[in-house]
């Protein structure tokens, strides 16, 4: 049994665009442990951007909930001190 503490936690990930024609994510669940090295690939439109913004709480889901190092986006006031300390990509 591994013990390290889950850095992403990702649940029931849903996104849609153009009110629900078009589903980014759809139920999306996992888990990403601390030291843990994860590619996210896919074909063009699949929905790789939208995690990674959502990730970055640059987006916000429409169900499902993201937790980052212990920030449960849903309930984070300070997102610029989450944005600035817990969080970054190189695109």
């Amino acid at each position: 049994m591994n013990n390290q503490e889950n850095i992403i936690e990702i649940k029931n990930l849903k996104k849609t665009f153009d009110n629900g024609k078009i589903t980014a994510l759809n139920g999306v669940d996992f888990e990403i442990k601390k030291g843990g090295f994860v590619s996210i690939i896919g074909p063009s439109v699949s929905g790789k951007s939208t995690l990674l913004n959502m990730i970055s709480a640059l987006d916000h889901p429409d169900e499902g909930s993201i937790k980052v190092n212990g920030y449960d986006l849903r309930e984070t006031k300070d997102l610029s001190h989450f944005r600035s300390r817990e969080i970054g990509f190189v695109f």
